[in-house]
């Protein structure tokens, strides 16, 4: 180990990739239970750092233990980030503008 390095289950918080590295779940599950708690979906113990993503790592074996005990089916929170995306898409202003047509 390199020093200054602290390992994985000794740290506090843990970016998304060492959350991968941790759990054994895929990353873009992961990354979509982090962004559906930091948008107020599901019980992810997920929270911002600046603009960095931030996982507790406690928390986290306890939120394990809860979804293992009730068999919670984890791709739904990509079902649902994928469902906050198009209800957030910006819309363009009024109606759209005339476009005109190349001269040819």
């Amino acid at each position: 180990m390199e020093k200054g390095r602290i390992p994985i289950w000794e740290k506090a918080t843990l970016t998304v990739e060492e959350t991968v590295t941790l759990t054994g779940l895929g990353r873009d599950t992961v990354r979509a239970l982090t962004f559906a708690a930091l948008n107020g979906v599901g019980d992810f113990p997920a929270f911002k750092v600046g603009r960095t993503a931030r996982v507790a790592r406690l928390p986290l074996l306890d939120w394990l233990r809860d979804v293992a005990r009730s068999h919670r089916d984890l791709k739904r929170a990509e079902a649902i980030v994928e469902n906050a995306k198009k209800v957030g898409a910006p819309r363009g202003r009024g109606r759209p503008r005339k476009r005109k047509e190349a001269i040819a």
